[in-house]
């Protein structure tokens, strides 16, 4: 059988270098044949867009041995890629949508792109267009979400051109919309957090702490974008993945993020001692009700794939902040409580889930997600010879109005979260320029509360 994985992007980075990561991606399509090897494999993929394959140097794009990969153009359209694929004469294809940036969008084309090869008549699995329309938006998606009994937190959608009709509008005097906005707005319970309803990650989120500080932010000349108005759910941030298609998903548990005393507001974690830790299963945490939860939203949303979830568990409830229908920044996380390469997660949807069971806690592994100090490319080497490394790749990401670049380690295999803490530990007195003190403290705090 021929499997085509398919990825496209709205973005590319020009002159791109070899990235420093810990294993190459051409590793991980090369493990991902080894895994399936009865079939032929291959990748069809925007040329400088993805983060499925390695970055490319110079022209040189380490290519995996075993896996055939077929670039495309950022200005090629969906029906150019979907020529392009059935050219490959596959006998099922499967879309693996990464993020993009500054919007997050990349998996509506992917949608396109399958439900014109199912016009063809070629089996593919991806998510359905009205899936990725739901939770592209993030004002749509707390709607779908409160649709289907998910908790939300209350929340108000703003449309610019209508808060600012009297602009365009020459006899308009008095703006009853902004007059309702800001009165809902004023029933609020503070801090909200205001964002805008299409951008990617924590990109242009700001908080208030008063009616008059979001009615500031609201009503300022900068305010040119849809935005969403959100109560601020103050409890313990968390995200986990679903994979799957055709009804049979796997949910995971989830993994407990924490920044310590520095979270400003719900969802950012791109701050440097942010750590992320998991596999949380104490039913302290309701976990088994969650999952249940979350294989509804996948079997009623026929997810295709792969999806993250941003969570927030507070007086013993579970909400649901984010959907996002894609390969995400905790995939190789989460990949690393099943002791496995990503990409096989998303394969086994192929084949109608994975043959281990991963719903028992004694097959999953502890695993931490943790960023360090910019490294030469010598230490990275070092620490990358670490048997309990499992990724490891420069990144850069936004937090609030400043960019970092940092490297980000996930480290796995253990089984408890004491065996983590010490190699942890052990690679901080070993690289100590690299690991910092709040990182220790913060895992320490964690592996501690999840028990």
């Amino acid at each position: 059988m021929k499997i085509v994985f398919y990825n496209t992007s709205s973005s590319v980075m020009e002159n791109r270098k070899l990235s420093l990561l810990y294993p190459k991606r051409a590793e991980l399509w090369d493990g991902l044949a080894a895994q399936y090897p009865e079939h032929e494999i291959c990748f069809v993929a925007t040329k400088g867009g993805d983060i499925l394959m390695d970055a490319d140097n110079g022209g040189e794009l380490p290519r995996p041995k075993n896996v055939q990969y077929v670039l495309t153009e950022v200005t090629d359209s969906a029906d150019q890629i979907v020529d392009i694929i059935a050219a490959q004469k596959p006998d099922v294809v499967m879309g693996i949508s990464t993020g993009n940036y500054p919007i997050d969008w990349n998996f509506i084309n992917d949608a396109v792109i399958a439900e014109k090869l199912r016009e063809k008549g070629i089996r593919t699995i991806a998510h359905p267009v009205s899936t990725a329309m739901a939770f592209y938006d993030k004002w749509r998606s707390s709607m779908a979400l409160r649709y289907y009994g998910f908790k939300v937190a209350k929340s108000i959608f703003v449309h610019n051109d209508q808060f600012w009709a009297e602009q365009v509008v020459g006899n308009i005097k008095c703006n009853i919309y902004k007059e309702y906005i800001l009165y809902r707005v004023s029933q609020f319970n503070y801090p909200v957090i205001i964002k805008e309803t299409v951008s990617a990650g924590s990109i242009g989120i700001q908080t208030a702490d008063t009616f008059e500080e979001a009615a500031a932010i609201l009503t300022s000349e900068n305010n040119k974008s849809d935005v969403i108005v959100e109560e601020l759910i103050k409890g313990e941030d968390f995200s986990a993945e679903v994979y799957g298609a055709d009804g049979v998903y796997h949910v995971s548990y989830p993994i407990r993020l924490y920044m310590g005393d520095s979270t400003p507001f719900a969802g950012a974690t791109d701050s440097f001692q942010s750590v992320k830790f998991g596999p949380i299963t104490s039913e302290k945490y309701h976990v088994k009700e969650l999952r249940e939860t979350l294989l509804k939203m996948a079997k009623d949303y026929q997810f295709g794939g792969g999806a993250n979830l941003d969570l927030m568990f507070k007086d013993g409830e579970w909400y649901v902040i984010e959907v996002n229908p894609r390969f995400s920044g905790l995939t190789n996380t989460v990949a690393g409580i099943m002791d496995r390469n990503p990409l096989i997660t998303y394969a086994e949807g192929i084949f109608g889930g994975p043959k281990e069971d991963f719903s028992d806690p004694a097959n999953l592994k502890y695993v931490l997600n943790f960023k360090i100090r910019k490294i030469d490319e010598e230490t990275f080497k070092k620490i990358g010879e670490r048997k309990s490394v499992k990724h490891m790749y420069l990144s850069v990401s936004q937090y609030g109005e400043k960019l970092s670049e940092y490297f980000e380690v996930v480290i796995g295999g253990f089984a408890t979260g004491e065996e983590l803490l010490a190699e942890l530990k052990s690679i901080a007195e070993e690289f100590p320029d690299a690991v910092s003190e709040n990182t220790i403290k913060n895992t320490a705090y964690l592996v501690e509360q999840c028990k």
